[in-house]
């Protein structure tokens, strides 16, 4: 596959908040303050439960602090294309996805039985895992959501307007190395999922699932809606599993990125790397 810098279109779009400076001033302020806060925290009450809850709150202020600093000096999507000029990794994902949040254990009111305490909160994303088990391949890039105050953590985010992201999307698929595409019913994502169809080898797209031991009518959903575009569609009867990729044939190979997901996408990178050492060229399996 040939490495061609790919151009940022022409045409107005929101941009977040970056800043090197600023955020490695944040970055080491943070931290600091947060020792100088418990230190207050600590001269002022010498009661366990006031330490404690002064503790975390002062901890979780520190790290959203520290947090903030990093995401501000990240580069956006175009910077990190030119700079590393191998052919990207394309991440395609419904804007919600960037917000989405999972628990621990189960959240609400409970009648009976005995409570399981607070639950811990974290993204559902796979994103920052992927992120890292594929930056051998190439850069790691999305698509920003539009009204960004800072470029989330992960993939490189690329703003664009309206009116050229439909088009943006086309360029960045018709180079990647590998596109990763999480369907979802909108109309964005079905588009999308219509001309990665169109366009790229299903043997370089790794297709994010929900997993269907936990959300079995997501996955669900999710496998009516694309069985009209893959090649073969997705298995009705599956344990656990959070992304597929497609073998030769255009079979779907179930990959559990719940534990250790740079071990689980090994027979993906095995596969793409042939696909480059052998430059086979891109042929659609499915049409619009």
């Amino acid at each position: 596959m040939t490495s061609t810098m790919l151009p940022a279109p022409k045409g107005a779009a929101h941009q977040p908040i970056r800043s090197k400076f600023g955020g490695a001033a944040l970055m080491v302020a943070s931290p600091i303050l947060a020792i100088l806060a418990f230190w207050l925290i600590v001269s002022l009450t010498d009661r366990f439960s006031f330490l404690l809850l002064g503790g975390i709150f002062v901890a979780m202020g520190g790290s959203w602090g520290f947090d903030l600093g990093r995401r501000m000096r990240l580069a956006d999507g175009w910077t990190v294309m030119q700079r590393d000029l191998r052919p990207p990794v394309v991440y395609l994902r419904p804007f919600f996805e960037d917000e989405r949040q999972i628990y621990d254990g189960p959240v609400g009111a409970r009648h009976g039985g005995v409570g399981s305490g607070a639950s811990v909160k974290r993204n559902a994303s796979h994103e920052r895992e992927i992120a890292r088990a594929l930056h051998r391949v190439g850069p790691l890039v999305a698509i920003g959501k539009p009204g960004d105050s800072v470029a989330p953590l992960g993939a490189a985010r690329v703003y664009v307007g309206d009116d050229v992201w439909q088009e943006t999307v086309l360029a960045l698929i018709k180079r990647a190395a590998i596109v990763i595409l999480q369907p979802e019913a909108t109309q964005g994502t079905w588009w999308e999922l219509n001309a990665v169809a169109a366009t790229t080898d299903w043997r370089r797209v790794l297709m994010l699932v929900p997993d269907p031991t936990l959300r079995p009518l997501g996955y669900g959903r999710i496998r009516q809606l694309t069985a009209q575009v893959l090649p073969m569609p997705l298995p009705e009867e599956i344990g656990k599993c959070d992304a597929f990729m497609f073998n030769a044939g255009g079979a779907p190979v179930p990959i559990a990125l719940s534990t250790a997901p740079e071990r689980a996408l090994e027979p993906f990178l095995t596969q793409v790397r042939g696909l480059e050492a052998t430059r086979l060229p891109q042929t659609p399996r499915a049409g619009v």
